[in-house]
């Protein structure tokens, strides 16, 4: 992600249109950087930097994105995916807390029928 902050914003001496292009803003939410991303053909193309990278870029709140530093981006680049994380534990944490107050130790297990 930090790469591609330096290549968007031109920090890095990498020409931005070796790699990406910018996506037609009309219509779309977030910010204002986001990419485009091309149909990929081939399993080579998927897995490519350029084109794995685009989805979680565009994913970025326009704070992140439009910070002027390379290590403000990356402080607030940690903060979001500490929370993130932080989410997904609540999430995992409150799904035992539901089954506990139900009295079960795990949810049941689909039972098989005889026939």
């Amino acid at each position: 992600m930090i790469q591609v902050f330096r290549i968007v914003h031109n920090i890095d001496d990498i020409s931005m249109t070796t790699f990406f292009t910018f996506a037609d803003n009309s219509g779309t939410r977030g910010h204002n950087l986001k990419l485009f991303k091309p149909k990929a053909r081939k399993s080579l193309r998927q897995i490519s930097f350029s084109n794995r990278i685009v989805s979680t870029w565009n994913n970025l709140p326009r704070e992140l994105v439009n910070t002027t530093s390379v290590n403000a981006f990356k402080a607030g680049l940690d903060k979001l995916w500490k929370n993130k994380r932080r989410r997904r534990t609540y999430r995992r944490s409150s799904l035992k807390g539901f089954t506990s107050l139900l009295g079960l130790k795990k949810f049941p297990r689909r039972q098989k029928v005889d026939k």
